[in-house]
């Protein structure tokens, strides 16, 4: 194949965690699709590594250009099993060497709090494609923690060798130079997603709770998740929590007529928000999805909200990204560095310290002059759109 052939139809290698069922995940995918078809053309190619080929296959079944690998990481204990049993070192390695440009991201990839080995599911496939002589991106990747000497290192080894790096946020950037990564390397931007539109057509149960929202207009999104081992919250707690989100659900319906409706990022989430609901004075005040839905889907619902409290982070970044105001409730300091850079004088929360009367206080000061904000909030993302797009910017560059 002839690399050198600008007018053939380019092909893009995506990696990250697509088809595993996080609304948030999936989202990237699609902005990154859309951002490089808007700038190399319809026709252009993209390979999908993914642990979730037939998932993936299923969600862009109607889409022949966008096409899933799967991925066996060939430095993750059994990958290289896996190729060999499955016959896959060789398609493998064509896929990574035919590519016009592999990109690794976005998502929070770049970590290793579950250890180590996490990153070399990721990384290794940038280096390989590197040897292979293809240009291999980090792009707008989430960066942390990075706890470990070996994580460290790991990072700061391969990252040195790679084409470009972006990541989605500064304090990102800031851990790959503290890790030792060189500076000409790594520029912050900002996550693809906050460029993604709205469905104009959704899943008929989609289509159903917007007809609902229509009816009632001041609808205040909430998505929230299970709890995690990053704040490790106790039983009281993470009970507390919950007594507190209910609590603001049912005093957001007294004081401001406002229309509950949880969506689900995962699927788990919804287990959390039968908890929320059951705590609730009036359960069937809140208006549910049953299943996490396909992120222009929520994108389009979270674009008729009034208010959005969100404790995952890409229902913030698509409340953002509609100048949507937002209060955050931190499970993690990527959530917590997102709103602080987008709106510093925004509602913020860590989970421990969430209380619906101080997030109401918020909302009562908001209405007063709502529309303003908004328009503040507008111009607050407009450099974080732009910052965005340099993603792509970066990446063309490495096809010239």
């Amino acid at each position: 194949m002839n690399k050198t052939d600008s007018s053939r139809p380019r092909t893009i290698v995506v990696s990250g965690w697509y088809g595993c069922g996080n609304v948030g995940d999936d989202a990237l995918l699609d902005a990154i699709v859309a951002g490089f078809r808007e700038r190399l053309g319809p026709d252009t190619v993209f390979q999908v590594l993914t642990e979730a080929p037939r998932t993936t296959a299923a969600l862009y079944a109607d889409d022949p250009q966008i096409m899933p690998v799967p991925h066996h990481s060939l430095t993750r204990r059994g990958g290289q099993s896996a190729l060999l049993l499955r016959g896959g070192i060789g398609p493998y390695l064509k896929t990574l060497r035919n590519a016009d440009l592999f990109v690794l991201g976005g998502g929070g990839l770049i970590q290793d709090a579950n250890g180590a080995d996490n990153l070399f599911r990721y990384l290794d496939d940038c280096l390989i494609a590197e040897w292979l002589g293809t240009p291999s991106m980090v792009f707008g990747i989430g960066v942390g923690p990075l706890v470990t000497s070996r994580g460290k290192w790991l990072t700061r080894t391969i990252c040195n060798r790679l084409s470009a790096i972006t990541t989605r946020d500064r304090d990102g950037e800031q851990m790959l130079l503290d890790a030792g990564v060189r500076p000409e390397h790594v520029e912050a931007t900002a996550d693809p997603a906050l460029l993604l539109e709205p469905a104009t057509s959704s899943a008929p149960d989609v289509e159903q709770l917007l007809e609902k929202i229509a009816k009632e207009p001041r609808a205040l999104v909430v998505c929230p998740r299970p709890r995690t081992t990053w704040t490790r919250l106790d039983d009281e707690s993470w009970s507390t929590l919950l007594d507190e989100l209910a609590e603001f659900c049912n005093e957001s319906r007294k004081r401001f007529d406002a229309r509950l409706v949880f969506i689900p990022f995962m699927r788990d989430d919804c287990e959390i928000i039968d908890q929320i609901r059951r705590r609730m004075a009036n359960p069937g005040d809140a208006l549910a999805l049953d299943r996490p839905p396909r992120p222009r889907d929520a994108l389009r619902l979270i674009a008729q909200a009034r208010y959005v409290l969100g404790m995952r982070l890409h229902s913030l970044i698509f409340s953002a990204s509609q100048a949507i105001p937002m209060i955050s409730v931190n499970y993690a300091p990527k959530v917590g560095s997102f709103a602080r850079e987008v709106d510093p004088t925004g509602a913020t929360y860590l989970e421990k310290d969430f209380r619906a009367q101080l997030a109401l206080a918020h909302i009562e000061g908001w209405e007063a002059d709502y529309d303003q904000r908004r328009a503040r909030l507008g111009e607050l993302v407009a450099p974080r759109k732009a910052a965005a797009r340099l993603n792509f910017d970066r990446a063309i560059r490495l096809l010239r």
